[in-house]
C-alpha cells in the first residue's frame, strides 16, 4: 500500500523540481521583461524588434497576401481577420508614414499574390514633425 504513496510522491516531486528550475531561470534570466527586478545580465539584453521580425516572416516564408496593414504600435493590435482579403499586419513601434512605401514594396515583392488593398493606421502622433526617427530606415532591414 506504500508503494503507491511513493511513485505518486516522486512523479510530483520530480515534476515540482523540474517546474521550480525553469521558473527560476526565466525569474533570473527575464528574457522578456516580464519583471520589475534587476536583472544582472540585463545591459545585455537586446530590445525586440517588430521591423526585423516581421522582415524576416515575410523574407523567408511564402507568403499569400493581397492586403497590408502599415502604421504604428496602435495599429499593431488590429486583427487582420477584420480586414477584407488575406491581410499582412506590417505596423511596428514608431513607424512613421515616410517608411511606408519600403516596406510596402517589399510585401509586393515577396507575396505570390498581387497586393490589392493597403490599410493606413494613422495618429496624431505622426504629425509630430520633431519626433527623430528611433529605428533603421527600411533596406537596413
Amino acid at each position: 500500500m506504500r508503494h503507491w504513496k511513493r511513485i505518486t510522491f516522486v512523479i510530483l516531486g520530480s515534476g515540482f523540481l523540474f517546474c521550480s528550475i525553469a521558473a527560476g531561470v526565466n525569474f533570473l534570466v527575464d528574457p522578456l521583461w516580464s519583471f520589475d527586478h534587476e536583472v544582472p545580465i540585463g545591459r545585455y539584453q537586446p530590445m525586440f524588434d517588430e521591423r526585423q521580425q516581421k522582415t524576416n516572416w515575410v523574407a523567408f516564408r511564402k507568403v499569400e497576401y493581397d492586403t497590408i496593414i502599415l502604421g504604428n504600435s496602435r495599429v499593431t493590435y488590429l486583427d487582420t481577420r477584420v480586414v477584407p482579403g488575406k491581410a499582412f499586419n506590417y505596423s511596428a513601434s514608431s513607424m512613421k508614414p515616410v517608411e511606408y512605401l519600403p516596406y510596402m514594396k517589399f510585401v509586393s515583392s515577396r507575396s505570390s499574390m498581387p497586393i490589392k488593398t493597403v490599410v493606413l493606421g494613422m495618429s496624431f502622433a505622426d504629425t509630430n514633425g520633431s519626433n527623430a526617427p528611433s529605428f533603421e530606415k527600411p533596406e537596413t532591414y
